[in-house]
């Protein structure tokens, strides 16, 4: 079908392509909106050398496959074709049996690793449009958002479940998980609270990426991928760091204690494209990851 519906698509001209997810909804009696995304999935798809045979094979589902395009054909990357069809060709060859979360989640690190310096490029042009977010909604309510670097928004995530313990749990407190974190949140940002302030970010950061070299990404668990060059700031920039060893398989095997760092200017401080002041990091044994806890210094109550 993806190759009909691409061969329907070109077939039609400049006047009429605007009516080919009408006539995909009419075939296959599903809505308009249906038959839009139908057509892109297809004409994507068949863009990408190799990723139709793998679903005519049964090397792919259809999970599968809407995973993979919604993670290479993200408008937000902006990858060019070349990089989004080197993406599909590696990955082809490394898909033996995983999940379609799993399948993204290596396309994202594939993303990254194809070209170092065009992600770098990418997050600095991102980086330029962080900002907040207001509009209104229905009920008298209202919705903000935050969007800006991966590191700032884990260092956002983690001060709130630092002040985990505000939480009331009280038996008569009737409100759910997130009606408290949602209040909390109010109260620390506006004032409302004498907490203390201060906050824990984890990142993964390989031996090889600590050291200067780019072959491998670190990880911020619960957000993804980041480039070698920003783990190594926010190593530079911890109070802190400990290291792990695991095995081949990624089971834990130690977990050393923390090392205190010298002080020097927090991610929760730093502006995007400011350079950060380093400090030294500890020697650690060959391929042994490190595990950078960034924090803020605290605030007394009061």
């Amino acid at each position: 079908m993806l190759r009909t519906l691409t061969a329907l698509t070109n077939r039609a001209g400049s006047d009429e392509r605007e009516w080919v997810p009408d006539e995909i909804a009419l075939a296959l009696n599903v809505s308009s909106g249906t038959g839009w995304s139908l057509q892109h999935l297809a004409v994507q798809a068949c863009e990408l050398p190799g990723l139709v045979e793998a679903v005519e094979a049964n090397q792919l589902s259809d999970r599968h496959l809407r995973a993979v395009v919604r993670t290479v054909c993200d408008p937000e990357l902006g990858l060019t074709l070349e990089h989004r069809q080197a993406t599909i060709a590696i990955m082809l060859t490394r898909h033996h049996g995983q999940t379609p979360h799993e399948l993204a989640k290596e396309l994202s690190k594939l993303i990254l690793q194809i070209d170092l310096t065009a992600a770098q490029r990418r997050q600095d042009h991102a980086d330029t449009a962080r900002g907040v977010r207001s509009w209104a909604r229905p009920n008298g309510q209202a919705s903000v958002m935050l969007t800006g670097p991966t590191p700032q928004i884990s260092a956002v995530l983690a001060a709130l479940t630092r002040h985990d313990h505000l939480l009331s749990r009280d038996s008569e407190d009737q409100r759910s998980h997130d009606n408290r974190l949602f209040d909390l949140a109010v109260a620390l940002l506006t004032g409302g609270t004498q907490a203390p302030g201060g906050w824990d970010a984890t990142i993964v950061i390989p031996y090889s990426t600590a050291t200067g070299g780019d072959l491998e990404l670190a990880e911020i668990p619960g957000l993804g991928p980041i480039l070698p060059s920003t783990a190594r700031d926010l190593l530079h920039s911890a109070q802190r760091s400990r290291r792990l060893s695991i095995d081949p398989n990624g089971h834990v095997l130690t977990l050393d204690d923390a090392i205190p760092h010298p002080p020097a200017t927090s991610v929760a401080s730093a502006t995007p494209g400011r350079k950060t002041r380093r400090s030294r990091a500890r020697a650690v044994p060959r391929r042994t990851p490190w595990i950078g806890q960034t924090s803020s210094p605290r605030r007394s109550g009061g």
